[in-house]
């Protein structure tokens, strides 16, 4: 899976399932470069799931979304939102 800040949606993550995320990259890499977009690449991350089904995000994640311990996930067609 890789995490990544949500563009114009202030405080939230998206979480994308590998090969939705590949999908995307190419179609970004199609697309003029624009702030929005380095912003959400460069913010990428690619994670696991612990032994215990869940993801530990690093601290730059946390606090960019204001996580606290738990979060809840809502599936949005290709993602997930935090």
């Amino acid at each position: 899976m890789v995490v990544t800040v949500a563009v114009n949606e202030q405080g939230c993550l998206w979480l994308y399932p590998l090969s939705e995320w590949e999908a995307l990259e190419l179609t970004i890499s199609k697309s003029p470069t624009l702030n929005k977009i380095r912003f959400v690449i460069g913010n990428a991350s690619e994670y696991e799931m612990d032994g215990h089904r869940q993801l530990l995000w690093p601290e730059k994640l946390r606090k960019f979304s204001q996580m606290d311990k738990r979060s809840v996930l809502v599936g949005q067609l290709n993602k997930f939102k935090m």
